[in-house]
């Protein structure tokens, strides 16, 4: 199983887990406002709930982390905000109403013996009404979080509530910049409103890679966008495994796949070049009237400049021996699966020390 698969199976049981203590405390309050017996508020009530919101959470977090991978769920993931919900909104209503109606959980507790019937169906319960609000609440709660985390970042939100950067602190991250080759040439041959579809398809193929290896998108700068990790997470995985240096390769390979349609559409296939750095800078919230997360330090100007050397060196991919020596000690050693072709200590504009780079390509079979 692909790392990027077990975490999206234990980011599902973890929100199964809340599902099922959110309705678990639910069911308790209910039983104690409604029953106001002993039984009912600290076991009955809870087992209904703990029912309730694991089926609740099971369906829709499934949906929400498995449906995307297929091609009708990267359609979704891809339009407006108001088409998301106007698709989400009414399927997970229909899914709440569907569990409440037919008393899922009063089903699961007579068929386990902790009720003794379920009892019929009482349109007029405040207990119901209630219990489907409550629901349909916390559901539009949950659709309105995913989709700023979406928009904003995986885990940009949450460094925000809990005001993780609110104080600047100091950092040592992995920098990947990549860049679309021929992008003035491109944009004056396709005209604007072509270029940008050409540039927004390029950006959105290469976010499933860069999820899948954990790295974050930092931004969208023109023709090129920036990836980091923290130190963690890219040396994190299993033995031997890079995550930067393997991103970059699967992302190159989900640009070219876009080759056969580009050509076809735009009579031109998508190339990028790329170049990696690592080393500290501070992280801070920046702004007011709009707030956003900034990395300040060196080492973003020398990857971009990295990224143009790479460009005189008719290379895809420049490393800096500082991230590939960093990588190289979480890993035992450079990984076997990529060629390197040291270029020594390179001069980079406006930098007065220079900068120890590094082709990095895939080594050929059987090397």
């Amino acid at each position: 199983m692909r790392e990027a698969d077990w975490r999206r199976i234990k980011r599902f049981l973890r929100v199964l887990v809340i599902g099922a203590f959110v309705g678990a405390v639910f069911g308790s309050l209910i039983g104690q406002t409604y029953r106001q017996d002993l039984a009912t508020t600290l076991f009955i009530g809870p087992f209904i709930g703990i029912v309730h919101g694991a089926l609740i959470t099971a369906s829709i977090g499934g949906f929400e982390m498995f449906f995307p991978l297929t091609a009708w769920g990267r359609a979704l993931r891809r339009a407006s905000f108001a088409v998301t919900l106007a698709i989400k909104v009414p399927l997970y209503c229909g899914l709440i109403l569907v569990i409440e109606y037919f008393r899922l959980g009063e089903v699961v507790a007579a068929a386990f013996g902790v009720i003794q019937a379920v009892e019929p169906v009482d349109l007029s319960n405040p207990l119901m009404v209630l219990s489907i609000v409550f629901s349909l609440f916390f559901i539009v709660v949950f659709i309105e979080t995913m989709q700023i985390n979406q928009i904003m970042g995986p885990g940009t939100l949450t460094r925000f509530v809990f005001g993780y950067y609110h104080r600047p602190r100091l950092e040592h991250r992995f920098f990947l910049f990549v860049d679309l080759l021929g992008s003035t040439r491109l944009a004056e041959s396709l005209g604007p409103l072509a270029y940008q579809r050409f540039l927004n398809g390029v950006f959105q193929a290469a976010s499933d890679p860069i999820s899948d290896h954990q790295g974050e998108i930092y931004q969208y700068v023109g023709d090129q966008m920036v990836v980091t990790w923290t130190e963690k997470a890219g040396t994190g995985g299993k033995r031997g495994a890079c995550r930067p240096l393997d991103c970059v390769f699967a992302l190159k390979d989900a640009i070219t796949a876009l080759g056969p349609a580009y050509l076809k559409e735009y009579r031109e296939a998508p190339a990028v070049r790329a170049a990696l750095h690592y080393g500290e800078v501070v992280v801070g919230e920046i702004g007011d009237a709009k707030r956003d997360i900034a990395f300040h330090g060196d080492v973003l100007n020398a990857t971009a400049r990295l990224e143009g050397v790479a460009r005189d060196y008719q290379g895809f991919f420049i490393a800096s021996a500082a991230a590939l020596d960093r990588l190289a000690a979480a890993a035992g050693g450079w990984p076997s699966a990529y060629s390197y072709r040291r270029l020594g200590a390179l001069p980079l504009k406006g930098k007065a020390a220079p900068v120890e780079a590094v082709l990095v390509a895939q080594a050929a079979l059987g090397q």
